[in-house]
């Protein structure tokens, strides 16, 4: 409040700051006065003639979550959430996929495996979920008379690009 004793027809200002997280606020007085938003924070009203209460409420603001994805899977967390609430985000690997990384450059996050939570700040997130492909091609040759002996027969299987599987060897 401008002041806290008034003449009756004076105008009075009362200057409102919200806790980080909350806005929309709103003034009354306990009169059937009118209270005139100046801007967010910033109110009047004349002095009537008689004793006020004046109030104000603020209303607690919700954010945007936003998810940014690579790879298949499922990335389960809300869209919006209310200023410190805490929010969980859940992912699935596709098949064949498993999780490589989820991070934010807005938040920290807790937890670990497919689950993590952290506490909604007063602006909107980006979480940034990677998942990896882990299927595997098999590919498979013959090379018949490899080793210089006749009849020899010699099949090499690869799994990836690192994994050699021995070789099977058959003779006429």
């Amino acid at each position: 409040l401008s002041k806290n004793f008034a003449m009756s027809g004076e105008l009075i200002t009362v200057t409102v700051n919200p806790d980080i997280g909350y806005d929309n606020t709103i003034v009354g007085i306990s009169t059937n006065g009118t209270v005139t938003k100046v801007n967010n924070t910033t109110f009047t009203f004349i002095m009537p003639s008689e004793n006020v209460i004046v109030s104000a409420s603020s209303s607690l603001l919700s954010f945007r979550i936003n998810v940014n994805k690579q790879g298949s899977g499922t990335v389960n967390v809300k869209s919006i959430a209310n200023y410190g609430e805490i929010v969980t985000v859940s992912v699935i690997p596709s098949n064949g996929f498993r999780l490589t990384s989820i991070s934010s450059n807005n938040v920290n996050l807790s937890g670990n495996g497919n689950s993590r939570t952290f506490v909604m700040p007063a602006n909107n997130v980006t979480i940034h979920v990677a998942f990896e492909d882990m299927r595997v091609v098999l590919t498979c040759g013959r090379v018949v008379g490899e080793s210089g002996i006749p009849g020899y027969d010699h099949i090499d299987a690869t799994v990836g690009s690192l994994n050699r599987v021995p070789y099977w060897e058959s003779r006429d």
